[in-house]
């Protein structure tokens, strides 16, 4: 009995000093709950962040652009110590004329009815670049238009979308 009086007395005398105190007991609160909702807040952002980086690096791709003229004895080297790697799950040589025929069948299964194909200094200044543009035209199926230095920067001022179709080495 004399346990629960006390108790009682305590609860009491709490309620009082709070009572008497609201102000400074309401910004205590209110001090308290912004505290437990910030570090929620970043322990939630966290722990999201952490699943985002581990689903990411579960995912990565690494795409290689080789020279033309690259002799067949590199590139399968290459190739070889990239399979003999047991962090690589697949390797895979794409030619570059495998890779515009794949960009012309997902612009048409895209439902795309317009493509506008251009290319810039680039292609008008590498070495191959005439050659390029005659192969990546018999290939797409479109004409290329290689644009001047200005005609360049307008031109992709102008444009809703460019997509790069294939950029030429130099």
């Amino acid at each position: 009995m004399m346990v629960l009086r006390a108790f009682r007395y305590f609860v009491e005398e709490a309620l009082t000093s709070l009572w008497r105190s609201r102000l400074i007991t309401g910004l205590s609160v209110i001090t308290i709950a912004v505290s437990l909702f910030v570090l929620g807040a970043f322990l939630s952002l966290a722990s999201n962040l952490a699943d985002v980086v581990a689903r990411w690096s579960d995912k990565v791709q690494v795409t290689f652009y080789l020279e033309d003229q690259l002799p067949e004895a590199p590139r399968e080297g290459l190739t070889a110590a990239l399979r003999a790697d047991p962090s690589v799950e697949s390797v895979a040589y794409i030619s570059r004329e495998e890779a515009l025929r794949r960009f012309r069948a997902l612009i048409k299964q895209l439902g795309v009815t317009h493509v506008e194909v251009i290319a810039t200094a680039a292609a008008r200044e590498a070495g191959n670049g005439p050659e390029f543009i005659a192969q990546a035209e018999r290939v797409l199926g479109w004409p290329i238009t290689v644009l001047s230095g200005m005609a360049s920067l307008a031109g992709f001022m102008k444009s809703t979308a460019i997509i790069p179709v294939m950029s030429a080495t130099l």
